[in-house]
């Protein structure tokens, strides 16, 4: 049963994380100049942060959507974590990828190619968090801090889902009666 499982999930979020970085890069590439400025950088770190976000957010309210009538139907067993389990799974290659970034750091010399590599990869597939990795990356243990994020978001996500809470709804549409027009 792949199609309903906790993995599709995960891979789901991970190609999501992967889109909000390459989005990142493009803004930032977009925004240089913009981005330069004292202002402009947590501008630019809020709005990644929200378009990743967004991304995780709406795999995991769909997915808990389509599950509560799933359990409601008698097809599927009620697990209500599996947003955060699912997060957690789609965290396993940020962990590894962090794992040789801090092990990368550990055995930098001066002019260490592996660990300019190891940074650029990491700073890519974390490009939401960019300008926070680059003022931290000579204090790398803060970092696993963004680790917390995927599980945390999808978490959310998916009870939000399952309880059928539009955020989007209630953020886009004053009138409550349009908010059930979402789903027509």
């Amino acid at each position: 049963m792949f199609k309903d499982s906790i993995l599709k999930m995960s891979l789901s979020i991970i190609a999501n994380s992967i889109v909000a970085s390459f989005i990142c890069v493009i803004m930032v590439f977009a925004f240089s100049g913009f981005i330069v400025t004292s202002w402009g950088k947590p501008v630019y770190e809020v709005l990644a942060i929200l378009i990743m976000g967004s991304l995780i957010y709406g795999v995991s309210w769909q997915s808990g959507f389509k599950d509560y009538n799933k359990v409601k139907f008698g097809h599927i067993t009620k697990f209500i974590r599996k947003g955060f389990v699912a997060g957690a799974i789609a965290d396993i290659p940020f962990l590894i990828l962090y794992i040789v970034f801090i092990i990368s750091f550990l055995i930098k010399t001066a002019h260490d190619v592996f660990y300019n590599i190891t940074y650029t990869v990491y700073l890519f597939f974390n490009m939401p968090y960019s300008l926070i990795i680059g003022a931290l990356k000579n204090q790398p243990a803060f970092l696993c801090l963004f680790l917390l994020v995927l599980p945390i978001i999808s978490g959310i996500g998916y009870i939000l889902g399952y309880k059928d809470i539009s955020l989007t709804g209630r953020l886009v549409y004053k009138n409550s009666k349009n908010i059930a027009k979402l789903r027509r």
